[in-house]
């Protein structure tokens, strides 16, 4: 889907899901129907300690069925299966990929998250990259009352031999090589999806000032957000970042509601790591209005070393 198909807004995503056991949940989701023709359940409990799932089926399943469960689910981790995504609009969404879980005020523009050749589902939380990630899987324990069965389970997250602490020049470099390896498509669908996500907050929509940037191949392209904000009648500031790059005069910064800010590497408390020349280091404390910060999935990363100049931001936005 093109960047000027996108006249839908994504319905904007609040809830803060634990990736390995989301992407367990779609897993366990199409495993069931398979055996049970139970369909999804609608009504899930994801967390990080242990999560908990529901479907309606006409009589409990054996020990037997539940082991058979439990190893199907750890067979697939252990293949490693991608997962990928794709924007459709609701009139292009395949046949076999049930609707009947979106909210009434869903988006004309849906993101489908497919786990290799085994699922496929309209979905706009969190997942990890394959499922590997997912580390491993257990039911903890299981019930069935009133035509109701529950499994209670738990996944312990993948975890790779310590690192030592990155240095800021190591982890530009390291962030630089992922971005390399993306394709143009995962950059261009990863873009939008962040687009979307910020055109539909409150914040972008009240805002009548917003400060964007020109976006190079190594970054988040922002042309959705720069139509719809010509279209919406936006004064757009967009400033040239360089070491020797003149400040942007203060008037027009005070008039700014909302700043779009690029970057290397990002965490999710909002701590951001540039390209070490500076530049939004010395603009970011003149402006007084929310700054978020906008990141390809392989930019976002537990810890970002820290310098006094560094400056946070309220918010990041990541696929």
């Amino acid at each position: 889907m093109d960047n000027d198909q996108a006249t839908s807004l994504l319905n904007e995503h609040n809830k803060e899901e634990f990736a390995p056991a989301h992407t367990a949940e779609h897993l366990l989701n199409q495993t069931m129907d398979r055996m049970f023709n139970c369909g999804r359940s609608k009504n899930a409990h994801i967390e990080r300690k242990k999560s908990k799932i529901n479907w309606p089926l006409a009589q409990a399943p054996t020990p037997q069925q539940i082991e058979e469960i439990e190893h199907t689910i750890q067979d697939l981790i252990a293949q490693d299966l991608p997962v990928t995504y794709e924007f459709v609009t609701k009139d292009a969404v395949p046949a076999d990929v049930p609707l009947d879980k979106l909210p009434d005020n869903a988006s004309e523009t849906l993101r489908l998250v497919r786990i290799g050749d085994y699922d496929v589902c309209a979905c706009i939380g969190t997942h990890v990259k394959s499922t590997k990630e997912i580390g491993s899987f257990r039911i903890s324990s299981t019930s069935y009352s009133d035509g109701v069965f529950r499994i209670v389970y738990r996944v312990s997250e993948r975890i790779d031999a310590p690192e030592d602490k990155p240095t800021k020049s190591g982890l530009r470099k390291s962030i630089k090589d992922k971005i390399s390896e993306m394709k143009a498509s995962d950059k261009e669908n990863e873009s939008l999806f962040v687009c979307l996500q910020i055109i539909g907050t409150a914040e972008w929509q009240q805002a009548e000032t917003v400060l964007l940037y020109e976006a190079m191949s190594d970054e988040v392209d922002l042309s959705l957000l720069l139509q719809d904000a010509r279209d919406s009648g936006k004064q757009v500031l967009m400033p040239q970042p360089s070491a020797d790059a003149p400040a942007l005069p203060l008037d027009l910064l005070e008039k700014v509601d909302l700043a779009i800010i690029p970057g290397r590497a990002f965490t999710a408390q909002g701590t951001r790591m540039g390209r070490g020349k500076g530049y939004y280091d010395r603009l970011l404390p003149s402006l007084h209005c929310p700054k978020w910060g906008v990141a390809f999935g392989c930019q976002m990363v537990k810890e970002i070393p820290t310098d006094t100049w560094d400056q946070p931001l309220d918010k990041v936005f990541w696929n």
